[in-house]
């Protein structure tokens, strides 16, 4: 496993190194430096063939990361070992949102949750308006007990347009729970609101199998009986 580690370890700073000449070389191509009409392949096509390499290679490390990490699936132990090859992934790839989100998680679980967070902060740097990032970090948060912050990103993650691995009614959970133990009865009612309205969308849709649309008939009830019983609270501490 040390080996493997290793391995991984060599191939990204051999791979980063390379990046950096070949961009140096294209840097100093575009000031008129050597290296022009001197009739070798120009730089900036070797930039961007690097550039193709590092992100098939990325996506290639990923794609066997996440079988691995989801064939041992609950077991932290090996997590722990998937986690160096996610981290390459994040610098071969910087817009790779996937390896972020789970390289995060398992950081957090690792109890490693200071680094987990860093690490979910550089993805957001790197794709600043991915939603999924935005939620993972709030979630974070939100067990943290940093239930402002995680407000605050449940509710920027609801309005950015690039979401691919979480639901929007798991943002508006996130975000009603955040607000509720915030201490916020009014607006965690307000947030209950949105999510039982965009449950009522979904449910609306024709695409639905019966199972799909039993489910969520179930789960609107459920959360409307929720907001009768945070409505009678509400009531009840006005009256005191």
């Amino acid at each position: 496993m040390v080996r493997k580690r290793m391995a991984v370890v060599v191939l990204l700073v051999a791979l980063l190194c390379v990046a950096g000449a070949f961009q140096a070389l294209h840097d100093r191509e575009m000031d008129g430096g050597p290296g022009v009409g001197n009739g070798f392949l120009p730089a900036d096509a070797l930039v961007s063939a690097l550039g193709g390499i590092r992100q098939y290679l990325a996506y290639v490390f990923f794609i066997k990361t996440d079988n691995l990490h989801h064939a041992y699936y609950g077991s932290i132990e090996h997590a722990a070992e998937v986690l160096p090859y996610l981290i390459a992934v994040s610098y071969l790839d910087p817009g790779y949102v996937d390896a972020f989100y789970v390289g995060s998680e398992i950081l957090y679980d690792l109890g490693r949750r200071e680094e987990a967070i860093q690490f979910n902060m550089r993805g957001l740097e790197s794709n600043p308006e991915s939603g999924d990032l935005m939620a993972s970090l709030a979630d974070i948060y939100l067990r943290e007990k940093r239930y402002r912050e995680a407000a605050e990103l449940f509710r920027e993650a609801l309005r950015a347009k690039d979401k691919k691995i979480l639901s929007e009614d798991f943002l508006h959970m996130g975000l009603v729970a955040s607000l509720k133990a915030m201490g916020d009865v009014e607006g965690a009612l307000r947030a209950l609101e949105e999510r039982i309205s965009h449950l009522n969308t979904i449910l609306a849709s024709e695409d639905l199998d019966w199972e799909t649309r039993a489910g969520l008939v179930k789960g609107i009830n459920d959360l409307e009986n929720q907001w009768g019983e945070m409505i009678k609270i509400q009531v009840e501490g006005h009256s005191r």
